[in-house]
């Protein structure tokens, strides 16, 4: 299960470091304390960035990490990437994590990240991955109408209530009385796009439906 604190989180202005690998083990469910969540954050590769001088990141960085590992553990049929020098995230609607997304310099499968501003359902199917923020959940519906011929990675953030239409369903539950950041999968939503979700991705989902 892929649930991650956000109690104890610093906020600092250190700009989200990149890509890196998700735990292998179950820590994500042990961050009870400043402690496990900092071992949880080095497991996910945060530590090689931050060597020198190591910082907690912010809940919008946390987010960014989860949308950016989301595209980074998902396999795209070879002609949905071909001759695209950018992988495109379409965004639609505003949240904080977008500016740190918009910031990162990593590549996405060998590709330079485009974040592409959506007003609307309009251009999505033009887009490698489709980030719905918890404010456009309304628009939802259209979104998915318009990708549903397209191999397109349609990541919603459920915010309040966990939504189960996308591929990848990110949301809050809270444990303790506290916040977690956690993730759902849509498998058959996922092979009707004719993407491949790495198993490690998988296994720290907290569903596969």
């Amino acid at each position: 299960m892929a649930c991650l604190g956000l109690m104890n989180v610093k906020q600092t202005q250190q700009r989200w470091p990149g890509n890196g690998p998700l735990p292998t083990g179950g820590v994500m469910g042990r961050c009870a304390s400043a402690g496990g969540l900092l071992l949880a954050l080095l497991l996910f590769g945060l530590e090689n960035a931050w060597a020198q001088k190591p910082e907690i990141p912010t809940p919008e960085e946390l987010k960014a990490r989860f949308v950016m590992s989301f595209a980074v553990y998902t396999t795209w049929p070879p002609n949905a990437l071909a001759g695209s020098p950018h992988f495109v995230l379409g965004v639609l609607g505003s949240d904080p994590c977008i500016n740190v997304l918009r910031a990162s310099t990593n590549l996405v499968h060998g590709r330079k990240l485009e974040i592409r501003e959506l007003t609307g359902p309009e251009g999505s199917e033009q887009c490698h991955m489709v980030f719905i923020t918890a404010r456009k959940l309304s628009a939802l519906p259209q979104v998915l109408a318009q990708i549903k011929e397209s191999s397109v990675l349609s990541v919603v953030d459920s915010a309040q209530e966990m939504r189960s239409e996308g591929v990848i369903n990110l949301g809050i539950e809270k444990r303790q009385g506290k916040p977690w950041f956690c993730f759902e999968i849509n498998k058959t939503a996922a092979d009707q796009a004719k993407l491949k979700l790495n198993s490690n991705l998988q296994g720290k989902a907290r569903k596969i439906f």
